[in-house]
């Protein structure tokens, strides 16, 4: 349990802090354990002495993924959300809210429907004086950073905007204007990371009848995979069978660490009844874990459960109950991991990506289509009007920070749709801080945005890169910190 240290701002009474611990509450979630320490008497109207009291968020499990782009679980969300501000907020009604006065990029919004087109456009005017939590402007660079981050067909984080029908985006993310291709475009790469892992589970399955009835090591494994490439040398789509396989062993590690933490708090929920009619329960989290994975089952015949690693497999610490579910595997029962488990689907999706990657590539500059054509930059070169008001192209300076007026950005959308708004709605995180220098000076609002188009590597080098995963940026009201309260030099160990 990582807990993580706030101080309160003013002097504040007890009945205001259940006020306070019960609106944080509703915000990280049912999960979240609240645990206040006090440094005087509990007694009702005590005061809370800043200086001398820490207020204590006990969180539930975390996986550590404090990535606006890639965090997934709900407990990870509540602590990034902390530090992110969203283009969009909404009101009590769970109206749009947006202006001066709300907690958003936002500060005026405007739907504009063209019935003789079918499309309808949004227009969102961005405040000049937001800042992320380093000082640096929040801008119209950062805002399509974010935007076209999520629309990278390379993108594989949880955030569904791309499923928008934004003008122009099924072009961008295919690079094709043929209709027909843009529709079966996924159909081609999925069949060839299919192919993929049809090549591993073969030379997999080659190890196997060649070694029967010999237990081979992790390294004898890797030897042997190598002289199946080396016998298929003819055909390079052998080429990266070892690298496939030390893929799907990462994977399936990480999977195993994913299955045990979601058993954790379970156990009490797996319950049979003997044969005297009462209720048995298994009564740890390794036994929930050993159970879901299959090495703990419930023997109808004698009503009892039965442990196939030994009945004290039940006392393993996580990491033993871990490493023996993977021994379990590997090496030697790799074919089922690469086939059946949840390995199997994540390596089809990264292959298939790779695939879509290599294609990117292929493609010559002048035929490459550049940007979304329903994403703009409104008033970047003229004047554009929303709500009556006319933004005229604002002043930047060198680095593109607002001097003065403020920038527009406007999204237009095949005919109508009333959910759309709020895929608009998503967080700007730092363009400086989750790109990286080549793609930043790059960037000209036209062609390039922050983002490497279509590359694999690029998710997982830069923007997933290990540290910007442990420690979140963003303009919200809350910055990742160290427990001493340094915010200058606080890294994924420290934070």
């Amino acid at each position: 349990m990582k807990n993580f240290f706030v101080n309160l701002k003013d002097k504040i009474s007890t009945k205001k802090l259940v006020a306070l611990i019960v609106a944080v509450a509703l915000l990280l979630g049912s999960a979240t354990a609240l645990i206040i320490y006090l440094s005087k008497n509990k007694k009702n109207g005590t005061i809370i002495d800043n200086e001398t009291t820490r207020l204590v968020l006990a969180s539930a499990e975390l996986d550590g993924v404090f990535n606006p782009f890639y965090s997934s679980s709900a407990s990870d969300g509540s602590i990034v959300g902390m530090t992110q501000i969203g283009m969009l907020s909404s009101d009590k009604e769970g109206k749009v809210a947006y202006g001066e006065n709300e907690a958003c990029v936002v500060l005026d919004y405007e739907v504009k429907e063209d019935k003789e087109a079918n499309e309808t456009t949004y227009y969102f005017v961005l405040k000049n004086n937001l800042k992320f939590s380093n000082g640096s402007p929040l801008t119209m660079k950062d805002v399509l950073f974010n935007l076209y981050t999520y629309l990278d067909p390379a993108y594989y984080g949880s955030a569904t905007i791309y499923s928008t029908e934004i003008v122009g985006l099924l072009e961008y993310r295919t690079q094709t204007k043929n209709e027909f291709e843009q529709k079966n475009f996924n159909k081609q790469f999925n069949a060839l990371a299919s192919d993929r892992v049809d090549r591993l589970v073969e030379c997999l399955d080659n190890v196997y009848e060649a070694n029967e009835g010999v237990s081979l090591t992790e390294e004898e494994m890797i030897l042997a995979l190598t002289a199946e490439m080396e016998l298929n040398a003819s055909d390079p789509a052998y080429a990266t069978v070892v690298s496939d396989y030390n893929l799907a062993v990462k994977y399936f590690r990480e999977e195993l660490q994913t299955d045990y933490t979601n058993s954790k708090g379970t156990a009490q929920d797996i319950s049979f009844t003997d044969k005297s009619g009462n209720k048995v329960t298994l009564t740890t989290d390794t036994e929930a874990f050993l159970y879901n994975e299959g090495f703990i089952t419930w023997n109808k015949d004698e009503k009892k459960f039965e442990y196939s690693l030994g009945e004290n497999s039940k006392n393993m610490s996580e990491a033993d109950a871990i490493n023996a579910i993977y021994t379990s595997y590997v090496p030697g029962r790799m074919i089922e991991v690469v086939s059946f488990w949840g390995t199997a689907q994540r390596l089809l999706e990264y292959f298939a990506f790779l695939e879509k990657q290599a294609y990117f590539e292929s493609i010559d500059e002048e035929d490459r289509i550049k940007n979304v054509s329903g994403i703009k930059y409104a008033n970047r070169t003229e004047p554009v009007t929303v709500k009556g008001k006319e933004y005229g192209v604002p002043t930047l300076d060198a680095n593109g920070a607002v001097v003065s007026g403020n920038e527009v950005l406007s999204i237009t959308i095949e005919k109508v749709d009333p959910k759309a708004i709020w895929n608009f709605a998503f967080t700007v995180a730092p363009m400086y801080y989750y790109s990286n220098e080549a793609q930043i000076a790059a960037f000209d609002y036209e062609a390039n945005f922050g983002v490497q188009f279509g590359s694999v590597e690029f998710q997982d080098a830069v923007i997933k890169n290990p540290d910007k995963i442990g420690v979140p940026v963003g303009a919200g009201p809350y910055k990742a910190t160290t427990r001493s309260g340094d915010g200058s030099n606080v890294t994924a160990g420290t934070f």
